[in-house]
């Protein structure tokens, strides 16, 4: 059987959500950043952390969830860029991108901001020409 061309393209979507360290008041508790829509494939993403979260010792962040993950990464040691691993698998229903703060909790200074990039299966934006 042979390849099917297909010109429907479309353009990824991107979701960029921001938080601070007072938006995860409990430490090892995931808290939904943001909820993937059913058929979406997550094809990249980071999690930066933009100003040091004072909390303590060990402050770390975790990213789980629609497809992608990133395993606890230092946030109290100053700021950091940190690519998520990636399944390729479709949400048939729907998902949710969750964040975890794991270690001491119980400041105030951090901030970090998580971009999820994806598509939807079987959506087209435009159509290309031959």
């Amino acid at each position: 059987m042979a390849i099917t061309a297909d010109n429907a393209r479309q353009y990824p979507l991107v979701a960029k959500i921001d938080f601070v360290e007072t938006d995860l008041p409990a430490a090892s508790t995931a808290y939904a950043a943001m909820t993937l829509p059913p058929n979406a494939i997550v094809t990249g993403g980071y999690l930066a952390v933009t100003t040091a979260f004072d909390g303590g010792a060990d402050v770390t962040l975790a990213v789980s969830g629609g497809g992608c993950s990133l395993s606890a990464t230092d946030a109290d040691t100053g700021t950091s860029h940190n690519a998520l691993t990636l399944t390729g698998v479709k949400q048939d229903t729907g998902d949710t991108v969750d964040v975890t703060l794991g270690g001491t909790i119980g400041g105030t200074a951090g901030i970090a901001h998580l971009v999820i990039e994806y598509i939807i299966d079987n959506r087209e934006s435009e159509v290309q020409d031959d």
